[in-house]
Formats: C-alpha cells, sequence, structure tokens
C-alpha cells in the first residue's frame, strides 16, 4: 500500500499559477487551506478563514493580478496573526504594484493586544472645561 497523502489541489497536478490565471479564486485558496489552517491560531475557525479569504479576493480583483507567491504569502501572514482580511477592518490586502501590501488596521491592534491581554481603554472626547485624570500606571 502507498503512503496516504493529502489531496490538495498542488497535489493534484494543478499549479497555484495554473488556478490564478484561470482566475480560480477558490481553488487558488483551497489548495493553501491545508498550510492556512495549521497556522491559524486555535480561536479562529479554519473553514471561516478560508471563506473570508475567498470573498476579499473576489471583492478586490486587483490582488488576482499581484504574484502568486506575494497573495499567498499575505494571506499566510493574516492566517498567523489570526486576523480576518476585510473583516471588521482588522487587517487590508492592498495591491502594491504585482506585490500584496498587508496593513493593520486599528482594530487588529485592538484584538492583538486583547490576545496578549493587553487592556485598552476606549477613547473619549475631552471639551474645554472637562474634569478627567490621566493614570499612567506605576512612578518610573
Amino acid at each position: 500500500m502507498g503512503k496516504a497523502t493529502k489531496n490538495t489541489g498542488l497535489q493534484r497536478g494543478r499549479s497555484v499559477a495554473d488556478m490564478q490565471k484561470a482566475n480560480d479564486v477558490n481553488g487558488l485558496v483551497k489548495a493553501m487551506s491545508t498550510q492556512l489552517a495549521a497556522a491559524l491560531p486555535k480561536h479562529v475557525q479554519s473553514d471561516r478563514f478560508a471563506r473570508i479569504c475567498m470573498t476579499t479576493l473576489r471583492k478586490q480583483p486587483k490582488l488576482m493580478k499581484c504574484e502568486t507567491a506575494s497573495l499567498l504569502g499575505s494571506l499566510m501572514e493574516c492566517s498567523q496573526l489570526g486576523l480576518e482580511p476585510g473583516v471588521g477592518q482588522q487587517v487590508h490586502l492592498i495591491p502594491y504594484g504585482k506585490e500584496v501590501q498587508v496593513i493593520i488596521g486599528y482594530q487588529g491592534y485592538v484584538e492583538l493586544a486583547r490576545w496578549a491581554g493587553v487592556t485598552i481603554h476606549p477613547p473619549r472626547i475631552v471639551r474645554e472645561g472637562d474634569y478627567f485624570e490621566v493614570d499612567y500606571g506605576a512612578e518610573r
């Protein structure tokens, strides 16, 4: 008996470049789904993450014109961070020439801080005449 292998699009003979050229967004993400899922933190569901990636790519067709390695690398970076591209402005995928730039949004930094145990208080408006105190923590 032969060794059992995982059945991904890459192992069936379809290269990532071929899938990109055919605009097969689903195949592109599915081919990497095993690797993306392995990189995801435990609190993020892999099926949800894959669907969000596919939706983001459909909504931003310019991303599909970027280099395949850059696109897949940006999705892997999002996966490793546990941040969802395009949802709740956690992380943005920006096409810049043939490269994809990963820009962490405000909500993404809030999530990363929360997972690290840092408490972030929401900003409040202070107007002239308002009384407020600032506590920077322990004296240095």
